[in-house]
């Protein structure tokens, strides 16, 4: 089973992959408090399933460019963990080369040696000069 997490959107998605399908998903509107109700959404995805965090195989996690900063650095934070935590293969994908196909590539997958890193598209916009 793969998990899948997209925070680069207004409308963010996690989904569990198996055996090339989508077999469960939740969409979710962006608000604050994201890595509260981003673990939370996880672990419902998960016992909605029937599943427990030892049995995911690998995690595929979008690295941008999105809509916001913090919600990718929080998706890819919670992806990483879990797959360094786990000991399980994550792969990084960006956005705009994301098709449907990407989603079932489990052969791609590595080992955790390093992390995923954001790709942000431009540059931060977070001060007045």
């Amino acid at each position: 089973m793969i998990l899948f997490i997209n925070t680069a959107l207004e409308r963010e998605i996690v989904a569990l992959i198996k055996n090339g399908k989508i077999i469960k998903q939740i969409d979710f509107q962006r608000k604050f408090r994201k890595a509260e109700r981003l673990l939370s959404l996880v672990d419902q995805l998960l016992k909605n399933s029937s599943l427990r965090l030892k049995e995911l195989k690998g995690i595929m996690v979008v690295r941008g460019p999105g809509a916001g900063f913090t919600s990718l650095r929080v998706g890819i934070t919670i992806a990483n963990t879990l797959a360094y935590c786990l000991n399980i293969p994550i792969k990084g994908i960006k956005l705009n080369k994301l098709n449907k196909r990407d989603l079932f590539l489990s052969r791609t997958y590595r080992r955790f040696s390093r992390p995923v890193l954001p790709f942000y598209g431009r540059e931060p916009s977070i001060t007045v000069k």
